[in-house]
């Protein structure tokens, strides 16, 4: 029997890959093409999400480009190489002749030669909104706006001469072509929540974790606390970094009746935590990285993070949050600004916070703010954003 072809494309796919895995559950009547184009930009710093269990769990099929290398000298050999790279796409996308393309960004280039071809062929160009935030909140009300005059020229005469979208039109998440749908967690992540080909769905990616929470009876102390770590080297000065660990410090030796669960960010290495936290002077610590974030959340009361996006997750959780930052000093991705978290500035005051956290009292504090947090950030706590979001691309197929 036929089935109707849809394509998620791969770039940044450790933002897209978590939403596509709950989309392609309610998708199952079509054909779900999982495409890897390899973009220039995601595949710098993107960590390979793109395991064979998740394709054959998942996809029905998978298709990447091959012989893709940007790693080139010279202008006319650059422009050359950026012209095969639209033509190898457009190649791809002109033998499957999807129904619809489903992206987490239109700011790659691969989005925008993808996007075009979409505009030019009439096929719907979905995006939905990545399964985590990081980095500029530039989907939101404070996001950057247009490039400068000189840019936008730049990127009208580049597009004309060689027919490759090497520059953006403008900084904004979903703002590259009026015609793309978008597919946002709520109306605080929407720049004009009035803009047409605009749906808010939730975040399908924190689905499960939300019928977790309604499933919960009560809270029961295990007297356990998890510690995400964030790779702040690749930022900061050793002497700031090492104010952070210092915190980390304070929290483990705060109350030795408490274990410690050291959660390694994925690019930072685990033998350095090791080497810091030794097990002679820090013996109720577990030092992991490659554990399930979201199992560690089952064995833990609350989470410490450096602004970490895994203290969303936390929150979604029924974790209640401690957000640190050494003296006010460091310039955070602020997701919490206060509303749900309880903050830590100076190193002595992290007993009292972790104290805190732990009581009945914060706890019955925390859940009505977390409730008001969640009607902000994800439209909905009913665990249906997948189905949501699957609806609305059924729609726009038919």
């Amino acid at each position: 029997m036929f089935q109707e072809k849809i394509i998620f494309i791969a770039t940044y796919s450790y933002l897209a890959i978590p939403q596509y895995k709950v989309l392609t559950l309610f998708l199952k009547y079509y054909h779900n093409i999982l495409f890897n184009v390899k973009d220039p930009l995601s595949s710098t710093f993107d960590m390979n999400h793109i395991t064979q269990d998740i394709i054959t769990r998942y996809f029905d099929e998978y298709i990447e480009l091959n012989d893709v290398s940007f790693n080139i000298k010279g202008i006319k050999a650059k422009i050359q190489n950026y012209k095969n790279y639209q033509e190898k796409i457009l190649a791809k996308l002109k033998l499957i002749k999807p129904k619809a393309i489903i992206s987490c960004s239109d700011m790659t280039l691969s989005d925008r030669i993808i996007s075009s071809w979409c505009l030019n062929n009439n096929v719907p160009f979905i995006i939905i909104q990545p399964a985590i935030l990081g980095g500029e909140h530039s989907f939101g009300k404070k996001s950057l706006g247009r490039y400068s005059l000189k840019h936008q020229v730049k990127r009208v005469i580049l597009k004309r001469l060689i027919g490759v979208p090497l520059l953006r039109r403008q900084h904004l998440f979903g703002n590259e072509s009026q015609q793309t749908h978008l597919l946002l967690w709520s109306e605080y992540f929407a720049k004009n929540p009035d803009r047409k080909n605009t749906t808010f769905v939730g975040n399908p990616a924190y689905d499960e974790l939300f019928n977790k929470f309604r499933k919960k009876k009560s809270r029961t102390l295990k007297n356990k606390i998890l510690i995400c770590t964030q790779n702040i080297e690749q930022y900061y000065a050793p002497e700031k970094v090492e104010q952070v660990t210092q915190m980390y410090k304070k929290a483990i030796t705060s109350n030795p009746e408490l274990g410690f669960y050291i959660k390694v960010h994925p690019r930072e290495s685990i033998q350095k935590y090791k080497s810091i936290f030794n097990e002679n002077d820090f013996p109720n610590i577990k030092i992991v990285k490659n554990h399930n974030l979201h199992d560690l959340f089952e064995i833990c009361d609350i989470q410490i993070s450096f602004a970490s996006t895994t203290s969303i997750e936390a929150v979604i959780f029924g974790l209640p949050i401690i957000i640190i930052n050494p003296d006010n000093s460091f310039k955070l991705v602020d997701h919490f600004r206060g509303e749900i978290d309880i903050r830590v500035t100076n190193v002595n005051n992290m007993p009292k916070a972790i104290a805190t956290a732990l009581s009945n009292d914060y706890w019955e504090i925390f859940l009505r703010k977390r409730e008001k947090f969640i009607q902000k950030m994800f439209h909905s706590a009913d665990g249906r954003s997948g189905e949501r979001a699957a609806v609305k691309i059924r729609e726009l197929l038919s």
